[in-house]
């Protein structure tokens, strides 16, 4: 029996333990890349388990009732994530901001630090989402996010900041009335006064709260939108410090992108899943749309380059995180879009979009051929479950997709580092890239084959059921 409390314990406290010795001044750069190892490798390996771990899951999430297929489709309560987890996650946020002062090394700044602190956050947000009630966790990110706000204003024009106070009130009361809309109809229709899942999974699913169910979802929208576009650059990057001020606009929009994500994981997504399939050409085709105005307006360093990225960012989440197996089809799109998106918005930066294109557009296109091509289900027995499964169903392609948006998100946040910086980056041509800076990658994938076709002894161990 295997104990995965251990990794959970890893994977919450790995950045507090990373901001910590950044307070305490430990320079050493190693100890800083072996905690985001262990980080990576923890979430690798829950990855690795969670596919196994399919038991129960509904094999067409579209004829599951909500009840069902919410309770089947949480594949994050399999981690045994406590309500604690989810206040060392709020923890987490302070000590950002308590870092995000002390951060004012050369050395320590750069696309790939930026990056991983965007991980970190985004990672830390999901899991506190899976297991906390989201209209508690929207009340105390709240506090955090005028923490922020209060921190930006110490620290550069106070006027821009009270433009944005406006803007942040308002979408706050939209929320706030929305959630006193839900405890009226929780109070007349159903005796309860509370904003429990349940009782909101309830009052989705009832047809006869049909004009209610639309107006919280309009203002919820609302509120979202109207958070989205309050914090551009613009407003504080040449009146605070750069590096401060970048820092906190990525922390802000990654908090507000997981809220709305999983509100609409959590609360829509039967509708969202069955509506976002029906019209897939559809959504595609406004992607790609969205990104050539974007490239021909030369507002891929502005706020609607960043506006498409985050919207794209939010359909590829939701389709991960889809509980039926059909759902790479789609995400086999949306990943290569959204991967050469990224790649498109950083590259051109500094004009050199050939030198990226290749490389992720090759790699995607070899794989799902590769996959479609091989009979895989022929040749591997039903003892090589694990392996037959993940690849008749898509998912080592998902997360060899998975790899090149990261590759291709570095390449985004890179350039806009350097344009916030007005700094000049040396770009490697694809003709020098060393084999060495591609092992990474090449042995990820290596792991993800061989570990399918160990022996069915050792999948045993590893399938261990969880210590609950």
């Amino acid at each position: 029996m295997l104990d995965f409390y251990w990794g959970q314990t890893i994977i919450l406290f790995l950045p507090m333990l990373w901001a910590a010795g950044y307070l305490l001044e430990i320079k050493d750069k190693k100890l800083v890349r072996v905690y985001s190892f262990l980080g990576m490798f923890s979430v690798f390996a829950y990855l690795v388990r969670l596919l196994w771990y399919n038991e129960g899951w509904p094999s067409d999430f579209s004829t599951t009732s909500v009840d069902t297929a919410v309770v089947a489709g949480h594949y994050l309560f399999v981690f045994g994530i406590t309500k604690l987890s989810s206040l060392i996650v709020l923890l987490n946020y302070f000590v950002t901001i308590i870092l995000l002062l002390t951060w004012h090394r050369e050395e320590i700044y750069d696309s790939r630090s930026i990056m991983f602190m965007q991980m970190v956050i985004l990672g830390l947000s999901t899991l506190a989402l899976s297991s906390t009630n989201i209209f508690q966790y929207y009340l105390v990110s709240e506090l955090v996010v005028y923490t922020y706000l209060l921190l930006i204003s110490t620290l550069g024009n106070k006027e821009s900041v009270k433009e944005i106070l406006v803007y942040a009130s308002i979408s706050s009361a939209l929320v706030l009335a929305s959630m006193v809309i839900l405890l009226v109809v929780g109070k007349i229709s159903f005796g309860v006064i509370e904003l429990s899942d349940e009782m909101v999974r309830r009052f989705l699913g009832d047809e006869q709260f049909a004009k209610e169910r639309l107006l919280v979802g309009a203002m919820l929208l609302l509120a979202y939108l109207m958070k989205m576009g309050i914090f551009p650059l613009k407003h504080w990057s040449n009146k605070t410090d750069k590096k401060i001020s970048s820092l906190l606009n990525i922390s802000l929009v990654v908090i507000y992108d997981t809220l709305f994500i999983f509100g609409l994981y959590k609360y829509f997504f039967t509708y969202f899943y069955a509506g976002m399939t029906a019209y897939m050409p559809w959504i595609i085709g406004g992607i790609i749309l969205s990104s050539a105005i974007g490239l021909l307006t030369s507002d891929y360093k502005s706020n609607t380059g960043n506006f498409f990225l985050r919207l794209a960012r939010i359909v590829i989440v939701l389709m991960i995180l889809s509980p039926s197996n059909r759902a790479h089809e789609g995400a086999f799109y949306i990943l290569f879009i959204i991967s050469m998106l990224n790649t498109f918005f950083g590259a051109l930066t500094y004009h050199r979009a050939s030198e990226f294109f290749f490389f992720p557009a090759g790699l995607v296109i070899a794989l799902y051929v590769f996959m479609i091509m091989f009979p895989f289900s022929a040749v591997v027995g039903s003892e090589y479950f694990f392996l037959s499964t993940m690849l008749e169903n898509g998912l080592a392609f998902l997360l060899a997709s998975l790899l090149l948006l990261l590759y291709g998100h570095y390449i985004f946040i890179k350039g806009a580092v350097a344009t916030l910086t007005s700094a000049k980056v040396a770009w490697p041509a694809p003709a020098h890239l060393q084999w060495r800076k591609l092992m990474p990658l090449i042995l990820l994938l290596a792991i993800i084959f061989f570990m399918g076709i160990l022996p069915e002894n050792i999948i045993a161990f590893f399938r261990a059921d969880l210590v609950m």
